[in-house]
């Protein structure tokens, strides 16, 4: 029987991507133009349930993920092609990489934490603690 964790980090890395989006996309809401919104998201549901119809009973959910994946890439390039010519894309690279740093460190700290002082032990207190650490260490690494 396979772990469905493995689905993780491939829906994360979708959802960050579409995150992207919002930088043409809160453009188009404000100048109105929801039709191409509704557009854009119409073609990546058609991709994404296409995908799903030809590859999820083959091979599982795996698919599913990846072509969720794939339509989550998707959406941002389009809104990005469909704005660029009346909206400027201007990404904090510094900021970006600090707060993936900063994520990616704590992220670790908290998981070693987890695994070698408490690796039998998970109760709320716990995941009190570890929460609140992990929130004190992101701030002061940012």
């Amino acid at each position: 029987m396979e772990n469905g964790s493995i689905i993780i980090p491939i829906v994360l890395i979708g959802w960050v991507a579409l995150q992207f989006t919002m930088y043409g996309h809160k453009g188009l809401e404000i100048m109105e133009k929801t039709n191409i919104i509704s557009l854009l998201i119409a073609i990546c549901v058609i991709v994404n349930v296409s995908l799903n119809f030809i590859f999820v009973p083959a091979y599982g959910y795996i698919a599913a993920a990846f072509a969720n994946l794939i339509s989550y890439l998707l959406y941002p390039f389009m809104v990005y092609f469909v704005t660029k010519s009346y909206i400027k894309w201007r990404i904090p690279w510094n900021s970006m990489a600090k707060i993936t740093f900063s994520s990616l460190i704590t992220a670790g700290l908290l998981a070693a934490f987890k695994f070698l002082l408490f690796d039998s032990l998970l109760n709320i207190g716990l995941l009190a603690v570890l929460s609140l650490s992990g929130f004190f260490i992101y701030i002061s690494l940012l």
